[in-house]
């Protein structure tokens, strides 16, 4: 089952990448070809954090961002990834709705607080 995910997936991240190819679009080397490394990356390896943690050291030499511009991103993106798994907390009929509720009490500020340090970091970088 898994692997037939992963055709399926590599699938349409080539049915994309074709996409791109035909089209004349001049960032899509800049922006896209990154992505697509992370997603192969999460796609194949089982612990998707550290792989995406080591894809994106292995690439941010060759972004144009800086290393605050990244560290912002980073806070950013994980409070947005963090609060859509958090949407699954309690889909399992082993959770208890105390545990959900804790759960939540002690994730939503930490996801507040990290989106709103990157964000406010990203609008000082502007002014800098």
């Amino acid at each position: 089952r898994a692997a037939a995910r992963r055709r399926l997936g590599s699938l349409s991240a080539l049915k994309v990448l074709r996409q791109y190819l035909k089209s004349d679009r001049s960032f899509f080397i800049a922006r896209d070809i990154p992505a697509l490394i992370c997603y192969y990356m999460h796609m194949l390896t089982r612990c998707q954090a550290a792989a995406g943690l080591a894809a994106v050291a292995a690439l941010s030499p060759f972004l144009a961002f800086d290393f605050y511009q990244l560290t912002a991103r980073a806070l950013v993106y994980a409070a947005a990834a963090s609060f859509i798994g958090l949407d699954f907390t309690g889909a399992s009929a082993y959770t208890s709705l105390s545990g959900v509720k804790k759960e939540m009490r002690l994730a939503a500020p930490a996801q507040a607080l990290a989106s709103l340090a990157g964000l406010i970091m990203l609008g000082v970088r502007g002014f800098l």
